[in-house]
């Protein structure tokens, strides 16, 4: 197992988080 797979899976959790943030932040 790469480091480098870890780091690359987190970098794609952080931006559906964003976007999940960004989504929740069009609803009242």
């Amino acid at each position: 197992m790469s480091n480098q797979q870890g780091f690359r899976s987190l970098s794609t959790f952080k931006k559906e988080l964003h976007r999940l943030k960004s989504l929740f932040a069009t609803v009242p």
